[in-house]
């Protein structure tokens, strides 16, 4: 139960006014709505989602300039990728070769 003067603001139970001040007395009561159990789901799961990120390494070709390359090297650069299918089956045997020796 919450007390109120006339212009609304909120006053102690004991609040005796003055003479011509009437004290209005309101009951509320709240309850989550959607809005608020959304909102509360979404921030446990983004604990969950930094948890993630802390456990899980990014691919090492993010990191590794000459992993980088090669991969441009066999698939496009650019993202332009240089063709469809049979030039990636290309660079795909490319890498499983064996390395010759050039004095050979």
């Amino acid at each position: 139960v919450y007390y109120f003067a006339s212009n609304y603001t909120v006053v102690p139970s004991d609040y005796e006014g003055g003479s011509d001040e009437p004290i209005v007395v309101a009951n509320f009561s709240w309850e989550p709505g959607t809005g608020f159990i959304c909102l509360t789901v979404a921030t446990i799961l983004k604990f969950f989602d930094l948890v993630g990120h802390c456990l899980i390494q990014t691919p090492s070709i993010t990191r590794n300039k000459d992993e980088k390359l090669e991969y441009h090297k066999v698939f496009g650069q650019d993202g332009e990728g240089g063709g469809g299918a049979e030039q990636q089956e290309e660079g795909k045997a490319k890498l499983t070769e064996e390395p010759t020796n050039a004095s050979d």
